[in-house]
């Protein structure tokens, strides 16, 4: 197969790394107060063309090497996201318990239970006010809905890659090709009729996953044309310019994923596609606080919507920016711990056996899905609270 050729071994490239700081940090800006990055949203799908890049090299090389298994790649997701995610929605848990009203606890419950299973994309889309609300602003987890996209995609992807390669492998540019058109229509369309539904689906999304394994893809071509050194960095600049641009223009309820996904994901696989160790993006991209906030990104994802939900609901107003300054110190250390102590050592298969993982993980998960059913079956407990405090709380 032309696509997938020689049992190559990954290589590190840090630049990803910075591309993963540049996407987290828009999102966290966005989060934080939108008018300091408008269209910081759209890290979210810089985040999808990186990931979706990095599984596609994945699955094909073990495939070439002939030691791809579903079941081993479906337990390194695993250990990559669900450790960490569900030490985050514990924490988050916590603090639901002690800061929340009856009525707020009731949907953080439901919504513990769909991040868990995962399928919070669904739960938020029929069940939230919407991600451009004001509400959204004060949910502790509505950041999830992107986790469980990917995750559906891990499930899917693997299957469809494994069946073509095996199967029809002369036909995996057209198939993929023609995925990915359709998959970009229907989030053009959806984007005009069902924008809840464009915004919070695989369907509608996978494009932009699938991009990211069209430029892996391509790049293993024996025949794929050859750009001269300087035309490869000046459309390393102008695409990180674009990028760049992509962050600046604000999004809205009807532009996520079409139009305002277009930009920057065309410009991250366009990096992803020229960056090379000579180019002067690529030095920046690869310098040490870039790699350190690259590696940290899911913990940094994960927790810095919380931290800012719980701070705005405790101060039941807008937070001055030295707040903002002082959680972000303190979701970075947070976020370095979780990726030092959880991130980082379960992900290695080497340190603790997979049983052992899955067993505890499979405990964790359904601990927080048992409280989340509490939470939602006892009304959100009013009883943690006095009368008076209740009083005030409907006040």
């Amino acid at each position: 197969m032309e696509g997938v050729t020689g049992a190559q071994r990954p290589i590190y490239r840090p630049e990803i790394d910075g591309l993963r700081a540049l996407a987290v940090g828009s999102v966290i800006l966005y989060h934080a107060n939108e008018r300091w990055m408008p269209g910081g949203l759209a890290g979210v799908d810089v985040f999808f063309v990186i990931s979706g890049y990095l599984i596609t090299s994945k699955i094909a090389q073990d495939i070439d090497r002939g030691s791809f298994s579903l079941a081993r790649f479906w337990t390194g997701r695993l250990r990559r996201i669900a450790p960490a995610l569900l030490l985050m929605l514990l924490i988050s848990s916590l603090a639901a318990l002690w800061i929340l009203p009856p009525d707020h606890l009731q949907r953080f419950g439901a919504a513990l239970v769909a991040s868990v299973l995962p399928v919070s994309n669904f739960y938020f889309r029929y069940y939230a006010s919407g991600y451009f609300s004001p509400e959204a602003r004060t949910n502790p987890l509505i950041h999830t809905w992107s986790l469980a996209v990917e995750e559906q995609f891990y499930l899917v992807y693997p299957l469809v890659l494994l069946f073509i390669i095996r199967t029809k492998p002369a036909w995996l540019a057209g198939i993929f090709a023609s995925g990915l058109l359709l998959s970009l229509i229907m989030a053009g369309v959806l984007s005009s009729y069902r924008p809840d539904v464009a915004f919070y689906y695989l369907p509608p999304r996978a494009w932009e996953l699938m991009l990211g394994g069209a430029v892996w893809l391509l790049g293993r071509r024996s025949n794929r044309p050859k750009l001269s050194p300087t035309i490869a960095s000046f459309g390393t600049f102008v695409s990180m310019a674009g990028l760049l641009a992509g962050f600046l223009v604000p999004g809205t309820r009807d532009t996520f994923p079409w139009p305002g996904a277009i930009l920057p994901c065309l410009c991250t696989a366009a990096l992803l596609g020229l960056l090379h160790p000579a180019h002067r993006v690529t030095r920046m991209l690869a310098a040490k606080p870039f790699v350190v906030a690259g590696m940290m990104s899911y913990s940094l994802y994960l927790w810095h919507q919380p931290a800012f939900a719980f701070a705005r609901l405790l101060s039941a107003g807008t937070l001055p920016v030295t707040t903002y300054l002082a959680l972000m110190c303190g979701i970075v250390l947070v976020s370095w711990a979780s990726w030092r102590f959880v991130e980082r050592p379960l992900r290695r298969p080497s340190t603790i056996a997979d049983a052992r993982v899955m067993a505890g993980l499979a405990m964790a998960a359904a601990l927080l899905i048992a409280g989340g059913i509490a939470m939602r079956a006892g009304q959100g407990w009013p009883s943690r609270f006095s009368a008076q405090t209740l009083r005030l709380m409907d006040m």
